[in-house]
């Protein structure tokens, strides 16, 4: 038996399986929107994605937990459009520290199902009306679309921020089964600051 040859013909083999696992791991990549086009505008919200009258409850700690509140809340109000609201920049806050709400919209004649939101731990809250809020969006395809949507959109969403003299903001994510939409209030941006929540700077703009 030729060793040389057989040894070559394994290490051929061995690098074709390593190839098309490159290939493929890629393709889950591309697929999940690693080279989706980021395009991230001033506007106005629709009133779809802009909560206003809302239940939501709000947790100290690191941002992936939202996931849980995520799951409770749709359990609770099936129909209901879920989102969170991060307030703090976990580079630059310890992450037992990270200020975030999850919540709900809800009709705004409807006081059952705000009393059944209520009894089930969740705080009512109006905000007000936004006319200009950064926005983008990014697919959700994946389990790791969202890690991608983080990497690519946030450091993005800083930068513009800044170039309109906002060092702190928050922001709202609305999480669907085929998109994530991001939106930065611009104009009243302070009164989407819940009670209770921290304001690290002092610096804004409004």
């Amino acid at each position: 038996m030729d060793v040389l040859g057989y040894e070559v013909r394994l290490l051929y083999i061995i690098l074709g399986a390593i190839l098309l696992a490159f290939l493929a791991f890629l393709s889950y990549l591309i697929r999940s929107g690693l080279f989706y086009t980021v395009t991230l505008s001033f506007s106005c919200p629709t009133p779809d994605v802009m909560p206003q009258k809302v239940a939501y409850i709000m947790e100290r700690g690191p941002y992936k937990n939202t996931g849980l509140l995520f799951k409770r809340t749709m359990d609770l109000m099936e129909d209901g459009k879920v989102f969170a609201l991060y307030y703090d920049d976990p580079e630059k806050v310890p992450q037992s520290e990270l200020q975030y709400l999850v919540g709900c919209m809800l009709p705004t004649q409807s006081e059952v199902l705000a009393d059944h939101m209520v009894n089930s731990g969740y705080t009512i809250h109006t905000f007000p009306p936004c006319s200009n809020a950064l926005i983008t969006e990014y697919p959700n395809y994946t389990v790791i679309s969202m890690y991608l949507a983080i990497w690519r959109i946030f450091p993005k969403i800083k930068k513009m921020m800044a170039e309109i003299k906002h060092e702190e903001f928050p922001v709202i994510e609305f999480c669907t089964s085929t998109y994530f939409k991001y939106i930065v209030p611009v104009d009243n941006m302070a009164k989407f600051y819940v009670p209770g929540v921290k304001r690290r700077l002092k610096t804004h703009v409004e």
